[in-house]
């Protein structure tokens, strides 16, 4: 895919603006065809394009935009069609103009916020649950109460727009199996008690296999892609489950102990089916006790990382460093980073965590730079919290002067969903390059970054999500998505990177979609040799393929 065809192909127009209404520059805006029909926008004048009052009403905007450094947004319509323009200063005489249709989403997607035949409201369902437990314990009747997460449904209606997401809840449920009775005196209903979360309840068996298998079927329906104008968006789907008689005996401990198991499969991997089980009751007190003895590991300098090393996938040489976080409990062992950062992320310790992870890789940096080179990338990522407090930088600077160590080869990784929530991303980021360090996006095709922001980032790389290259050769979706990052990143002169490469199938699949980087089980494991007692008194690294 050329440069070239895919900034035509994106929906929205974006164009460079000076105050007195002149266009700069001009790319994209196939969803805008009262400005895609006027041809080249460079050197035209917006009354020459637009109606006299809207041109007017961009002007306004743009001053004031200068005037007040801060974004600026407002609707208009023209032809009878809403759309809505975005205008960001970028220097005392022009603002990056942004305009797309403000309905481009929603009507892609079927009309109606009814429940889907057979799938009742928040309170039908709760009042047929409370029938339902009623009459299985009069007569000895299994019933099992599952709750369904939709992991990644509210991202888009808080990153795209609330009727979006409504509207794809309702397309997900008209997927669901049809309820009702199967010959063996099964029944199971469904009902939407939440804006997402989806209520299951199944009479008849208590078999946990048959269960799972039932729940298994109603996930595939809810993860298929959803089509939404020429985008495609999807849900991870996670699941509770709580069964009559076993677990509890009244409607309302039943359904706590649901969402109990549900709180618990949030924590682990997409498609996790948790059911609820004594344990359950003593894992907050053992998550307690996790937070007291992280905040005493990051006060002793306890926290560890681990260093994967990133390929050229043709040569196999070194190309970059990255940085891991890595807990070692004295007595729990290795604990792993999917258990103790949302404890942090709670508990406001992640700030913390993160900056002792700064600590821990600056001072490894003389071990690194001894057995790779010192013009091998280092690549830290920081968590959100870091990020956000606006302290990253000025930790970054401070303590690379007293390492003295050049931030050009330093590489700030960003999660998609981190840069998401960044309220003003092209302005922190611009501020990293111009201290020196690279940007990268980490995990990305696994969130919503927005498409149209991208190519105003300052960016060095795109790392693809490793589920996403790890499926690959199996999932033709997956492959496409793949396809489509690797194309974007080159038309944007952005180095992607895949994440996952195991195989060397999979090495050989990703250089032919031209991604020249990448990391994974492929590579054999670095052996940790004896090294100097690194810099600020820290031990050697730990290097981990």
């Amino acid at each position: 895919m050329s440069a070239e065809s895919l900034i035509e192909a994106m929906p929205d127009v974006v164009a460079f603006l000076r105050p007195d209404g002149l266009i700069t520059h001009h790319a994209g805006g196939r969803d805008v065809p009262f400005l895609n029909a006027s041809g080249s926008l460079a050197g035209r004048r917006l009354e020459e394009v637009l109606p006299a009052q809207t041109a007017e009403l961009l002007k306004r905007l743009a001053r004031r935009a200068i005037a007040t450094r801060a974004d600026c947004e407002s609707p208009f319509t023209v032809d009878s069609v809403s759309y809505r323009v975005r205008l960001v200063p970028q220097r005392p005489d022009r603002v990056l103009c942004v305009i797309g249709r403000s309905a481009a989403m929603t009507e892609a997607l079927p009309a109606g916020d009814a429940p889907a035949p057979g799938v009742r409201d928040r309170r039908s369902f709760v009042l047929e649950f409370q029938n339902s437990v009623s009459d299985c314990v009069l007569r000895e009747r299994p019933l099992a109460l599952c709750l369904i997460f939709l992991d990644g449904l509210g991202e888009v209606s808080r990153l795209v727009d609330f009727a979006v997401g409504e509207r794809m809840l309702a397309e997900m449920l008209t997927r669901l199996p049809a309820s009702g009775a199967e010959p063996d005196s099964v029944t199971w209903y469904y009902g939407q008690i939440g804006s997402v979360v989806i209520g299951v309840v199944i009479e008849g068996f208590d078999e946990r296999e048959r269960i799972r298998e039932v729940i298994s079927s109603v996930c595939d329906a809810l993860t298929r892609p959803i089509p939404v104008g020429d985008a495609r968006f999807h849900c991870s789907p996670r699941v509770g489950v709580a069964l009559l008689g076993e677990d509890a005996s009244r409607a309302n401990l039943l359904f706590d102990h649901a969402n109990a198991a549900l709180l618990e499969a949030r924590r682990g991997e997409p498609g996790t089916i948790q059911f609820y089980s004594d344990t359950l009751r003593l894992l907050p007190m053992s998550r307690i006790d996790i937070e007291r003895e992280l905040r005493l590991a990051i006060t002793h300098q306890q926290i560890e990382l681990r260093y994967v090393a990133r390929h050229d996938l043709g040569t196999g040489r070194v190309v970059g460093v990255q940085a891991y976080l890595r807990w070692r409990h004295p007595l729990r062992g290795d604990i792993a980073p999917a258990e103790f950062l949302p404890i942090a992320a709670a508990t406001g310790l992640a700030l913390a965590l993160s900056r002792a992870a700064l600590h821990r890789l600056l001072a490894d940096l003389s071990s690194l730079r001894a057995r790779y080179g010192s013009d091998v990338s280092i690549s830290f990522a920081a968590l959100r919290q870091h990020v956000a407090s606006g302290q990253l930088l000025a930790d970054c600077i401070e303590l690379t002067a007293a390492a003295k160590y050049d931030l050009g080869h330093l590489e700030l990784r960003l999660a998609e969903q981190t840069l998401a929530g960044m309220a003003q991303p092209e302005r922190a980021l611009r501020e990293w390059v111009d201290f020196g360090a690279r940007v990268i996006i980490d995990e990305f095709g696994g969130g919503f970054c927005s498409l149209a922001q991208l190519p105003l980032l300052p960016l060095a790389g795109l790392q693809i999500d490793r589920r996403l290259v790890v499926s690959s050769g199996t999932d033709s979706a997956a492959l496409r998505s793949c396809k489509a990052i690797v194309g974007l990143a080159k038309a944007l002169d952005i180095t992607p990177i895949a994440a996952g490469v195991d195989a060397e199938s999979t090495r050989r699949l990703m250089l032919d979609l031209g991604c020249d980087q990448g990391l994974g089980d492929l590579y054999p494991a670095v052996e940790r040799r004896a090294q100097e007692p690194a810099a600020l008194g820290a031990r050697a690294p730990r290097i981990c393929r």
